[in-house]
């Protein structure tokens, strides 16, 4: 029970900086003349 808590928040800091990873890389590109 102890290590459920930091896997859980581990995947959703993961799952966050993997989305905004993609909305950047879309920006960029969507940015590009």
């Amino acid at each position: 029970m102890h290590l459920t808590f930091p896997i859980k928040f581990q995947f959703y800091y993961t799952t966050c900086f993997n989305l905004i990873e993609s909305i950047e890389s879309h920006s960029r590109e969507a940015n590009r003349p």
